[in-house]
């Protein structure tokens, strides 16, 4: 019940903590550019909307965190063909790099957390 809710957001709160840490060792970016970065793929554009839902972040964090991340070339920019209002978002060469660089060198963490 209650001691197990808040277990599992004691233990996401740490784990948060500590990724933040390690993403801005690592790369330099906050927690929400990581998980904008990881989230938009390198090889189909995505909406604005669409990469917020899937790092759960609000869109007006995304947006700031997308645009540190089309500041430092890691991700594209591009109007939508449909409607040019919208922008779509893919992963640049250097974002996949950078998306590879850490989890290399945090391979090591994340197989010790999927063992427990």
């Amino acid at each position: 019940g209650l001691a197990l809710g808040y277990g599992v957001a004691r233990l996401a709160r740490l784990v948060a903590r500590d990724a933040t840490r390690r993403v801005g060792d690592v790369l330099g970016l906050s927690l929400a550019e990581w998980r904008m970065l990881l989230v938009t793929p390198p090889d189909e554009a995505a909406s604005l909307e669409e990469l917020a839902d899937r790092a759960l972040l609000e869109k007006s964090h995304a947006s700031i965190a997308a645009t540190a991340l089309a500041a430092g070339r890691l991700v594209r920019r591009t109007p939508s063909a449909e409607d040019r209002r919208r922008v779509l978002f893919t992963r640049t060469p250097r974002g996949t790099r950078s998306v590879h660089a850490y989890l290399a060198a945090t391979a090591v963490e994340r197989r010790a957390l999927w063992s427990v």
